[in-house]
């Protein structure tokens, strides 16, 4: 089935592809012209169509980065994949997520990388933008509770 891209989604593949060229990533396109990402780690030899990185993966990422450095914006995220805030909006939307989803989602796969390095919850709750451990706990109740 052919990929249909917009002028908003060519517009991210652009800056996403900027990103990873930033962060020492090697861009490679297949025989589809797919962006594919090699890392130092990979070897481009074993996958002849390269390993695609999709945009949802590039944006949680920076999400993460963000995240470790301070809090993050919708307005920071935008400008850092050269969009407007609306249009990052929607691309989240059109993979069936939101801002607050993935803060929520890196926060807690932060959280349970800091607790399994022995950080306390204190450190923790700092590192993730919370007030105060309070904060944290209330978090970790609603994550607990949207897993089921």
């Amino acid at each position: 089935m052919p990929e249909i891209i917009d002028h908003h989604s060519e517009h991210i593949v652009s800056a996403a592809r900027a990103l990873l060229e930033q962060h020492g990533f090697a861009v490679v396109r297949s025989g589809t012209e797919r962006a594919g990402v090699v890392g130092a780690e990979t070897d481009p030899a074993a996958d002849p169509r390269g390993s695609a990185v999709d945009w949802i993966d590039l944006f949680r990422a920076t999400l993460r980065a963000g995240l470790q450095t301070g809090s993050v914006t919708l307005a920071e995220l935008a400008s850092e994949f050269a969009v407007s805030p609306r249009t990052l909006q929607r691309q989240l939307a059109a993979h069936d997520t939101s801002l607050r989803a993935e803060i929520n989602r890196a926060r807690r796969d932060l959280a349970i990388r800091l607790s399994q390095h022995g950080a306390n919850n204190s450190l923790i709750a700092h590192r993730l933008g919370y007030s105060d451990t309070r904060a944290l706990r209330r978090a970790v109740h609603r994550w607990r509770a949207a897993r089921g």
